[in-house]
């Protein structure tokens, strides 16, 4: 990992993973340190503290989000073959498991529209969502551990 970019200060979050514990704060709370082995930011922020975000854009549109249930398992999703209000996709992630929902504490919503877009290739299952544009980056998830002592801060 390297910085791309600085952080921008918009009204958005920072995923980040710390001492391999997953978070997601508003933009304004983020200070890149020692521990911090992964991290990146977008918006807006669907969930915090479980409860939907207030201020969310009234459009819809196809959605990509990544997610931190309450007990610290990361959901990263695309929706497929429909749109999304914002809102909505917020209430099924913040709602608990046995009211029908996904039980996250934090959401953010990705870059979505065209460019969502998912592969899945896992112990078998394979899934691919395809987008209908080229998109620069992407989130990769491995099983590979960072190099001993690497820290997002030392770029």
């Amino acid at each position: 990992g390297q910085r791309i970019r600085k952080l921008s200060q918009v009204d958005g979050g920072v995923f980040f993973i710390q001492d391999g514990i997953p978070e997601i704060v508003h933009t304004k709370d983020y200070t890149p340190h020692d521990g911090i082995t992964t991290a990146f930011q977008c918006r807006p922020r669907l969930v915090h503290k479980g409860h939907i975000i207030d201020r969310l854009k009234h459009q819809i549109a196809k959605r990509t989000f990544i997610a931190i249930t309450r007990d610290k398992k990361i959901i990263v999703g695309v929706t497929e073959n429909s749109m999304a209000y914002a809102k909505d996709l917020a209430t099924i992630l913040a709602l608990d498991t046995d009211a029908g929902g996904l039980g996250c504490e934090y959401a953010l919503n990705l870059d979505g529209g065209s460019s969502s877009q998912l592969f899945i290739d896992y112990k078998g299952y394979t899934k691919e969502i395809s987008g209908s544009v080229s998109v620069p980056n992407a989130i990769t998830v491995s099983s590979k551990k960072p190099s001993p002592g690497y820290s997002c801060a030392d770029q």
